[in-house]
């Protein structure tokens, strides 16, 4: 099946093949030591006061506290999207999105990023370690906080060649054409005379394509950008895939809908109480089995 096609099964909807392209197998897998199952976290899940049904008495609220000395927020409720993205180099995060408001859980690495208008500061806070970052939008952009995206072949999505609009079953996209990318061997670092596990030889030719929905240039979105190692473009990033000159499709990001009327609360976007404030470093991106391993690559030390 064409990956553009928008597929529906009973009341999941997704965008995306399901069949994710890695460029070092060996080393994907030892980077996510520690990871949890492909499943939404518990852990990263709100209460029932902050999911889709929010309470009456969160909407009469007139202002939220983050306990942590950041200053107070007019309480809002958002809505929008709930999505569950599986990458091909940085695991599976749950998204939550509204045109005010993202809130990003990662079930493999086990962190929550959030930013909200007007300011769009990003906060990103670990429930294992109480540990918790809050940083301007700016900062966050500017930072080097991650590690594995750039492992990916959407590290390569950097300036599009063309970009048309679409419509799929009501849905605005906007679909991104990139120059073609060259496969490395996922079999090994340094062997290149084989197919690896997705069935590539090095140097065999890719050609990408990014899949986004219309919602404008919201300053939020760099956000996620950022996430996937993608040069940001106009849209909400939801797919990535490539072609190979086969006519084989293999997927970068896959996209599974949850619900399409999404609510969620300021607390969600905000940091619990109780948590000790850090600076913005890379080891808050990972637990410490991951911090500890990738160490082991990262020059400097993580």
């Amino acid at each position: 099946m064409d990956f553009r096609v928008f597929l529906k099964k009973g009341n999941v909807q997704k965008y995306g093949l399901g069949i994710s392209l890695s460029r070092f197998v060996w080393l994907l897998s030892f980077c996510l030591i520690g990871s949890v199952s492909p499943c939404l976290s518990v852990d990263a899940a709100p209460k029932s006061s902050e999911s889709s049904k929010t309470s009456p008495a969160s909407k009469s609220s007139t202002v939220s506290k983050s306990g942590t000395g950041s200053k107070s927020r007019v309480a809002k409720s958002f809505k929008g999207l709930q999505y569950v993205q599986d990458t091909e180099s940085f695991g599976l995060f749950e998204v939550w999105f509204s045109p005010s408001a993202i809130r990003v859980s990662s079930t493999s690495n086990r962190y929550i990023l959030a930013t909200s208008a007007p300011d769009w500061n990003v906060r990103i806070w670990r429930q294992d370690r109480k540990e918790a970052c809050e940083c301007t939008l700016d900062q966050f952009l500017k930072g080097d906080p991650f590690f594995t995206n750039r492992l990916s072949y959407a590290s390569d999505l950097r300036q599009p060649l063309s970009m048309k609009r679409a419509v799929n079953k009501g849905d605005k996209l906007l679909v991104y054409k990139y120059p073609a990318i060259e496969a490395v061997s996922g079999a090994g670092l340094f062997i290149s005379d084989r197919v690896d596990g997705s069935g590539l030889k090095a140097g065999e030719k890719l050609y990408p394509e990014l899949i986004c929905f219309d919602v404008g240039e919201l300053p939020g979105l760099k956000v996620l950008y950022k996430l996937f190692n993608i040069a940001p473009q106009p849209g909400l990033p939801i797919s990535a895939f490539v072609t190979k000159a086969s006519g084989r499709q293999g997927s970068l990001i896959n996209c599974e809908f949850r619900n399409r009327e999404f609510s969620f609360d300021q607390s969600a976007v905000e940091i619990p109480a109780g948590y000790k404030r850090v600076p913005l470093h890379k080891r808050l991106f990972f637990t410490k089995g991951q911090g500890d391993a990738l160490s082991e690559f990262y020059e400097g030390g993580l």
